[in-house]
């Protein structure tokens, strides 16, 4: 292998290898086995036809491991370094890094180590692109500033076990994961990614065993999942994606958290299940879609907020789901909020699934369609439920809409532009302690059944309706509670 080689033995000092214009074609092995740093700098091209373009190694006696170069290539990594002393491993690239046969740059932090921190611009590996492994008791930190590809393995794999984990991006893509990173540590784990990331498995798998874990992406897409992203730490929970997450064969976006809140910012996402959340967490759910959400083979949105949490508050806009369109449970202890302003359709379902065992639900739609219901609502806690829609509801098997309010409950309120239902067009039912209050402003049907049906056990009954239609019988109302019975109707009866 022609080379430039540089050895220290023990009980020496500072070791320097400096590549001038002369290696140029030259690769670098660097190891020492001193007291000191271990510096590389190589500021022309550097090039390994046989072995690694540079391989810098620290025993455990030295400290810092420090590479700073241009362009590289090596027929096995691009960049080795590893350190096994008591400092800090620094890599940084300017030009190209290619490993021809493993990996682009490859650092490796030793338990006796601090930091290890990659910066570089277009990094690309036969296997891995940037794998970067810190067992020391720093943080890691990985920057690429152009197009990493990983072409059989991962774009980038960082595994942290010191403090924090952070990691920069632009492009990215990997033959299993485009990006697959775990943070170990005691830190925050945050990702930031600005360009277009894709894995033939997931684009992003990113777990957190920490404090926060924080991701910013722009585009991603995965043949599994676009987006896959677990809390497992004391933390929140917080990921805002600005383009497409597309999950083939599984999930667009998955997120699950154990933290304390869950929140997710979206745009655009598409996959068998188009987002799937849960949050375990001590804290809230929340979720955002801008844009288009579809699940293929599945449900269009799903949030479930489990009884350690508190509240669970979804804001849509167009949402199609092959079973439901939103799905939304919350059986924590605070408040629901379910709000779509486009269209949301559940093909062989609902098209709005909504359970609470929390506080007071609101549900707040356009237009909605669902096969056994365009919107099902039902509250289990110990709120009143409010349900609202400006656009047209429709159940092409079932109730246009059903909402039930259970014994625990305080009001029901119903207002609605048209609906119509195969069977009914809006059932009611308050088991609550509070009034029962259905207005609609547009058109009733209830294709076979009642138009309208509505059950109070708690105060007062109010029907306000314009024209409403029944295959058998137009309004069915039936007050048990302690109040008043109040029926209005401005249009015709059938």
């Amino acid at each position: 292998m022609a080379a430039l080689a540089a050895g220290l033995a023990l009980g020496g000092g500072l070791l320097t290898a400096t590549a001038p214009s002369a290696y140029a074609l030259a690769g670098i092995v660097a190891t020492n086995n001193g007291p000191g740093a271990l510096t590389v700098s190589a500021p022309a091209v550097v090039t390994e036809s046989a072995g690694d373009g540079i391989q810098a190694t620290n025993s455990s006696a030295g400290t810092d491991v420090t590479i700073t170069a241009t362009a590289v290539t090596g027929n096995e990594d691009g960049i080795d370094a590893r350190n096994n002393g008591t400092g800090s491993i620094s890599v940084t690239t300017t030009g190209s890094v290619t490993g021809t046969t493993f990996r682009g740059i490859y650092g490796l932090n030793e338990n006796l180590g601090l930091n290890l921190t990659v910066s570089a611009a277009d990094v690309t590996g036969a296997t891995y692109g940037i794998r970067a492994i810190n067992r020391g008791s720093g943080a890691t930190s990985v920057t690429a500033t152009g197009t990493v590809t990983g072409t059989s393995r991962y774009g980038i794999t960082a595994n942290n076990r010191g403090t924090n984990l952070t990691i920069s991006t632009a492009s990215v893509s990997g033959g299993v994961d485009g990006i697959f990173a775990r943070n170990n540590g005691t830190g925050t784990f945050s990702l930031t990614s600005t360009g277009t990331v894709t894995g033939v498995r997931s684009g992003m798998s990113l777990e957190n065993s920490g404090t926060d874990l924080t991701i910013s992406t722009a585009s991603v897409s995965g043949g599994q999942d676009g987006i896959f992203a677990r809390n497992m730490g004391t933390g929140a929970l917080s990921l805002t994606s600005t383009g497409m997450a597309a999950g083939t064969n599984l999930n667009g976006i998955f997120a699950m958290n154990f933290g304390t809140d869950l929140t997710v910012a979206a745009d655009s996402a598409s996959g068998r299940f188009g987002i799937t959340l849960t949050n375990n967490g001590t804290g809230s759910l929340s979720v955002t879609a801008t844009g288009s959400v579809t699940g293929t083979n599945g449900k269009g949105l799903a949030a479930l907020n489990n009884n350690t949490g508190l509240n669970l508050t979804v804001n849509a806009a167009d949402v199609t789901g092959a079973t439901e369109g939103i799905f939304a449970q919350n059986n924590g202890r605070g408040a629901m909020s379910v709000t779509s302003t486009g269209t949301v359709v559940g093909t062989s379902v609902y098209g709005i699934n909504a359970v609470n065992f929390g506080t007071s639900m609101t549900v707040s739609a356009g237009s909605v369609s669902g096969n056994a219901a365009g919107i099902y609502a039902v509250n289990e806690g110990n709120g009143s439920l409010l349900l609202t829609t400006t656009g047209a509801v429709a159940g092409f098997s079932g109730h246009g809409i059903e909402a039930k309010n259970r014994g625990a409950g305080i009001n029901l309120g119903i207002n609605v532009a048209g609906v119509t239902g195969a069977t009914e067009g809006i059932y009611v039912n308050n088991d609550g302690t509070g009034a029962l209050s259905v207005t609609s402003t547009g058109a009733i049907t209830g294709s076979s059944d009642n138009g309208v049906r509505a059950r109070n056990a708690g105060t007062n009954l109010t029907l306000e309706t314009g024209s409403v239609s029944g295959g058998t019988v137009g309004i069915d109302v039936n007050n048990l509670g302690t109040g008043a019975l109040s029926v209005t109707s401005t249009g015709a009866i059938t």
